[in-house]
């Protein structure tokens, strides 16, 4: 894993919540606006304390425990890009 590749996400996660944040404010006047942006801060909350906590900043080793027993099969493809939150 690569420290700066870490700390970038990190960042971008807490760029996320700051936009959750001002959104529920954005939106107080709109409680079906306002309630998707709180439904989408509680999820960036979620996968920042997820990927700090739960997987010590480190999912690749996650992603290789889960590949070694067999519960995911791995594969690069010309679409991997696609799944990295840049």
């Amino acid at each position: 894993t690569d420290p700066v590749v870490q700390q970038s996400y990190i960042e971008w996660l807490d760029k996320l919540i700051l936009l959750g944040e001002a959104e529920i404010k954005k939106h107080e006047g709109n409680p079906e606006i306002q309630e998707l942006a709180k439904e989408y801060l509680r999820t960036c909350k979620r996968n920042k304390r997820d990927f700090v906590e739960t997987f010590n900043q480190d999912i690749l080793s996650k992603f290789a425990y889960y590949a070694h027993k067999g519960n995911i099969e791995l594969f690069a493809s010309a679409a991997t890009n696609c799944f990295l939150p840049h």
